[in-house]
C-alpha cells in the first residue's frame, strides 16, 4: 500500500509539473517572448486594458465584465502620473489594530530626495465594503498626513472595484488542512495581489510587493536601484529585499503576467509563495534534474538582497484571531544569512576590521565587513583562485547600521589581470556605491585603495561579482 501512495504522490508531482510546464508554454506564445533584460513593458491605459482582457477569461464569474469595470475606486485627488522606474503595490486589509499610517511614515522618511520623483506607492484598500467606516475613516487619515506627496504624485489611494468580489473566495475546499477562515483569507489575499498587480503593470518598469505593516530600512532604495542597474541585463525573474514570505518581492512589470496568471489559476489551491516557486521550478528546472540542480538553477533567476530592506511589524494579522510572529531579527544589523555565492577568493584586508565582520566573510556571507581604520594607502585585495571572467561588480558602503560610514571617490578598484596589469574600473560616487558592468573582463584579481584617510569608519556590504558564463554558482 506505501509503495502505491508513494507512486501515486509522484505521479501527481510529476503531472503537476507538465501542467505548469504547458501553461507558461501557452502564455509564452500567447503574448509573445519575453522581453529583453533591459526592456521595459508599454505604458498607459492600453497596457491596463490588455492586461485584464487576457486575464478576465480565467475567472469564470468576469466573463462579463469590462476592463473598464474594474478601474479602481479612487480614494485620493487624480492627478497626472507620470510613468515611474518603480511601483511599489500596499494592500490594505481591515484588522484590529492597523500599521498603514506607520509603513507609509517610515516609507517616506527613509526614502532618498533623489529618488522621490522615481517611485509611486500605491495603497489599496483590499475589502468588500468600500464605503465602510474603516475605508472613509483611515483613506480620510492617508490624505491627511500625505497631502503633498499625494499632490506631488508619488502615492496613490485606491479601492477595489466591489464588481471584482464576484471571484468566488467562500466555501473553497480545504488543501494544506487550512480551516475555512484560513483557507477564505489566503483565497481573497491571492485575487488581491492579481488586481493589485494588474493594475500597476503598466504604470511603471518595475513592481514591488509591500505589505501594509512593514517598515523601511534606512536608504532603502538606494540598494534596491543599485541591484536593478547591476543586474539590468541579467534576465533575473523575481529580486527579494526580505526573508519574509512575499514581502518585497520585486519583478519587472514585463513578468507581472507570469505571476498574476499563474496565481489566477491556483489561487484556491497554494499561497502565493508557494505559487511563486511552481514558477520558478517549472520555468527553469528540467524534470529530470535533482533537487540540488534545480536550487542552483533558480538561483540565476531569484536573486536575494541579502540583509533585508524591509521589517515585518505587523503582531494583529488580518487573519481574525491570528497573532503574527515572523520578525527578522537580522534587519538592521549589517548581517543576515545566507551566502553571496560570489567566485571562489582569497580576500585580504590591510585595514583592521570589527570580529565577526572581516574582509573574507563578508566576501562569502551575507554579512557586512566593518573597516575600523581607514588610511590612505589602505587596500583590499579579492584573489580568484582562477581568472575569472567578469560582467558586474557591485560593492554598497553606508548601508545600516551606519549609513555615514562609506567610502567615496577617493577610493578607487582596480582589476589586475594574468600578467599583473592595471585597469582602473572606476571610483566609489559620493553615495558609497560602487557599479561596473561590462561585455567581459578577464581577471585574477580585485583591489579596492584608498588614497586618503577617513575620520570614520567604513562598512561595505552588498558585495556582488557576476561572470561569464552565468551563475557560477559555489559557496566560497
Amino acid at each position: 500500500m506505501r509503495k502505491v501512495l508513494r507512486f501515486a504522490a509522484a505521479a501527481l508531482a510529476v503531472l503537476t509539473t507538465l501542467i505548469n510546464v504547458f501553461l507558461f508554454a501557452y502564455l509564452i506564445s500567447k503574448e509573445g517572448k519575453t522581453t529583453s533584460a533591459h526592456n521595459s513593458c508599454d505604458s498607459g491605459k492600453k497596457t491596463q486594458s490588455s492586461s485584464w482582457d487576457d486575464l478576465l477569461p480565467l475567472f469564470p464569474e468576469l466573463q462579463h465584465i469590462s476592463a473598464h469595470d474594474l478601474d479602481p475606486v479612487h480614494l485620493s485627488q487624480p492627478v497626472e502620473y507620470k510613468r515611474k522606474k518603480l511601483v511599489i503595490g500596499i494592500p490594505v486589509a481591515e484588522r484590529k489594530t492597523d500599521y498603514i499610517i506607520e509603513t507609509l511614515t517610515s516609507l517616506f522618511s527613509n526614502l532618498g530626495d533623489n529618488y522621490r520623483n522615481e517611485i509611486l506607492f500605491i495603497t489599496m484598500f483590499a475589502t468588500m465594503e468600500i464605503s465602510s467606516d474603516f475605508v472613509r475613516n483611515k483613506s480620510a487619515e492617508i490624505r491627511g498626513k500625505f497631502a503633498d506627496e499625494i499632490r506631488n504624485g508619488i502615492l496613490q489611494v485606491i479601492g477595489v472595484p466591489p464588481v471584482w468580489y464576484n471571484i468566488n473566495v467562500d466555501k473553497i475546499p480545504a488543501t494544506f488542512n487550512d480551516s475555512s477562515d484560513r483557507m477564505y483569507w489566503r483565497t481573497k489575499q491571492n485575487i488581491d495581489y492579481v488586481y493589485l498587480m494588474t493594475y500597476s503593470s503598466g504604470l511603471g518598469d518595475y513592481y514591488m510587493q509591500l505589505e501594509d505593516d512593514v517598515i523601511a530600512a534606512a536608504d532603502y532604495a538606494r540598494v534596491i536601484f543599485n541591484y536593478i542597474a547591476f543586474k539590468s541585463r541579467k534576465p533575473w525573474f523575481v529580486m527579494e529585499f526580505s526573508s519574509m514570505g512575499f514581502i518585497a518581492k520585486l519583478f519587472r512589470c514585463s513578468d507581472l503576467k507570469y505571476m498574476t496568471h499563474a496565481i489566477a489559476l491556483y489561487y484556491r489551491f497554494k499561497p502565493v509563495d508557494w505559487i511563486l516557486m511552481d514558477i520558478l521550478q517549472s520555468r527553469y528546472c528540467s524534470l529530470d534534474a535533482s533537487k540540488e540542480d534545480c536550487a542552483k538553477t533558480i538561483r540565476c533567476y531569484q536573486l536575494n538582497s541579502g540583509t533585508s530592506q524591509f521589517q515585518h511589524v505587523g503582531k494583529i494579522s488580518s487573519l481574525t484571531g491570528k497573532v503574527q510572529k515572523i520578525y527578522d531579527h537580522t534587519f538592521g544589523t549589517g548581517k543576515s544569512e545566507g551566502f553571496r555565492w560570489n567566485p571562489f577568493a582569497d580576500v585580504i584586508s590591510s585595514m583592521p576590521t570589527e570580529k565577526k565582520y572581516e574582509a573574507q566573510v563578508g566576501y562569502s556571507r551575507n554579512v557586512g565587513i566593518w573597516f575600523t581604520n581607514v588610511t590612505g594607502g589602505s587596500f583590499v585585495s579579492i584573489l580568484f583562485l582562477q581568472p575569472i571572467n567578469i560582467s558586474g561588480i557591485m560593492f554598497l558602503s553606508g548601508v545600516p547600521p551606519a549609513i555615514d560610514d562609506k567610502f567615496g571617490p577617493e577610493t578607487e578598484v582596480y582589476a589586475l589581470d594574468t600578467e599583473g596589469r592595471r585597469t582602473s574600473l572606476g571610483r566609489f560616487s559620493l553615495n558609497g556605491d560602487f557599479l561596473y558592468r561590462s561585455d567581459g573582463t578577464i581577471v585574477e584579481e580585485l583591489r579596492i585603495e584608498v588614497t586618503e584617510s577617513l575620520p570614520h569608519w567604513v562598512i561595505l556590504d552588498h558585495i556582488r561579482i557576476d561572470t561569464n558564463p552565468e551563475c557560477v554558482s559555489l559557496i566560497n
